[in-house]
C-alpha cells in the first residue's frame, strides 16, 4: 500500500465517531486474532505508553494467586480444545470447560478492577459488559497464507514441520482452539468481521499501521 493510501485510510478512520478524541475511552478492549496475524505483537506495542495493561491467558492467571499451582494445567487446557470433536454448544455444556472458563472470567474481572486493559483471546465482550464495564472489540487477521506459514515455521512448536500442508493444518488447528473457546461463551461467532468494532488486516496494512489503529481505539491518538 502506498504512503498516500495509508494516510487516506487513517484519515477516514479518524473521522469516524468511534475514534473521536472526545469519546469516552473504553474500560476494556477485547482482541481476537487469527493465528500468525501478529495480533499479540500488535496488542503489546499498542498498549505501550498508554493507560491500558495488556493481558493474555498467562498474564490473566497471574492475577489469581489461588490458581498459581494450577496455572500450567489450566494453560494446557488448549490441548483439550485442540482435540475437541463436538460443537461449541456441546463444549459450553462440558463441566471442565465451564470450570476453566470460570477461572478466566474471574481473572478478567480482576484485570478490570485494576484499570483499563486490553485482553487477548481469553475475554468475551458480553461478559465484560455484564460486569458493568464499557468494552470495544477488535480482531487482527491475515489473507496471505504463505506469510502465515513463514511465521508458523519459526515458532518453537512447529519448527520441525516441512510441508505447506502440515503448516496449514496447524494454523487451522490453532484457529479452531480460539474459535471453540470464544463460541462456547459468546453469541457472536469468533472471526465474524461484522461483529467487531475494528478489523485489522495486518497483511494489507502492516504491523505498524495495525499498532496505530489499535492505539486509536485505546486512546484516540496514534
Amino acid at each position: 500500500m502506498e504512503h498516500g493510501d495509508v494516510r487516506k485510510v487513517l484519515d477516514q478512520i479518524k473521522g469516524q465517531e468511534v475514534f473521536e478524541k472526545n469519546m469516552k475511552r473504553p474500560d476494556c478492549v477485547i482482541l481476537d486474532s487469527e493465528y500468525c496475524s501478529m495480533g499479540r505483537m500488535v496488542a503489546v506495542k499498542a498498549c505501550e505508553g498508554t493507560a491500558y495493561t495488556y493481558y493474555d491467558a498467562s498474564l490473566l492467571l497471574d492475577l489469581l494467586p489461588e490458581e498459581r499451582e494450577q496455572k500450567k494445567k489450566i494453560l494446557e487446557y488448549d490441548a483439550v480444545l485442540a482435540g475437541w470433536k463436538g460443537t461449541a454448544q456441546e463444549l459450553a455444556e462440558d463441566p471442565e470447560f465451564q470450570r476453566i472458563s470460570g477461572i478466566y472470567r474471574k481473572a478478567v474481572k480482576a484485570a478490570l478492577e485494576k484499570g483499563p486493559c486490553l485482553i487477548h483471546e481469553r475475554g468475551i465482550r458480553e461478559d465484560v459488559e455484564a460486569m458493568g464495564y464499557s468494552c470495544l472489540s477488535a480482531i487482527t487477521y491475515g489473507t496471505v497464507q504463505e506469510n502465515k506459514r513463514i511465521r508458523a515455521r519459526v515458532t518453537p512448536d512447529y519448527a520441525d514441520l516441512e510441508t505447506d500442508g502440515e503448516l496449514d493444518q496447524v494454523i487451522a488447528a490453532e484457529d479452531k482452539k480460539r474459535r471453540l473457546y470464544h463460541d462456547g461463551l459468546s453469541r457472536k461467532p469468533w472471526g465474524a468481521k461484522e461483529t467487531y468494532d475494528l478489523c485489522v488486516n495486518t497483511e494489507i496494512l502492516g504491523k505498524e499501521m495495525g499498532i496505530r489503529l489499535l492505539r486509536l481505539l485505546l486512546t484516540g491518538e496514534n
